[in-house]
């Protein structure tokens, strides 16, 4: 997994934080999805402070009442820390209606990761979208979620987990799913962020409780 440790001595203490918001005494870490390829030739799905080259700019499925689902993780605290506050999370995906009208929908969940159990502290569950017509609409999304207070051990890890869904029978096989996750925002097959109004960064900003404001 690609290393993104980040913090200093004392709970809720972090090197630096993206932006802040004073009011709820949050400080953001920016954190970036994409695909890497483990010691063992596995995918996996990275969280990362950095932003390196993803291993495939989209992840992709196709057929008929179809899911795709893809969870990415950080690497683990190496100090404790505590989530409080509103994540913000923004993507771009995509659904092929194949000449039909047909519904779709996505759901965000942000994570705690004890090794064992995880526990969601935030998330939008089955967000509607309507898409009509052939080829692949993309549609940018961007999500604030509410996350409830939560303390990182040391070991401990963060996780954002997307899905998507197109959830009618229509009786084609010939519908596409895709989501874009590439920190360099470079073109993927059906998200093409150097013609459309869409991204292939898949971003997530995490809120976490200071103790120095």
């Amino acid at each position: 997994m690609i290393s993104n440790r980040f913090g200093q001595e004392g709970e809720g203490s972090i090197i630096s934080y993206n932006w802040s918001e004073l009011g709820s005494g949050s400080g953001y870490v920016t954190f970036y999805g994409g695909k890497a390829e483990d010691n063992n030739g596995d995918d996996e799905y990275f969280l990362t402070t950095t932003t390196p080259r993803s291993r495939s700019i989209e992840s992709t499925n196709t057929g008929d009442q179809i899911t795709l689902t893809r969870t990415f993780e950080a690497t683990p605290f190496i100090i404790p820390a505590i989530v409080k506050g509103k994540a913000l999370v923004t993507f771009t995906w995509g659904g092929d209606a194949d000449n039909v009208n047909d519904s779709f929908d996505f759901s965000v969940y942000i994570i705690h990761y004890d090794g064992t159990t995880e526990t969601t502290l935030g998330s939008i569950v089955e967000e509607f979208r309507y898409i009509s017509g052939a080829g692949v609409v993309n549609q940018n999304e961007t999500c604030y979620l509410d996350c409830s207070e939560q303390k990182f051990e040391i070991g401990d890890s963060l996780r954002l987990k997307i899905v998507l869904r197109q959830s009618v029978n229509t009786g084609s096989n010939d519908h596409v799913l895709v989501l874009g996750h590439d920190p360099t925002n470079r073109d993927g097959t059906y998200i093409t962020p150097s013609s459309e109004d869409a991204t292939t960064i898949l971003r997530l900003d995490c809120p976490f409780k200071r103790t120095d404001l």
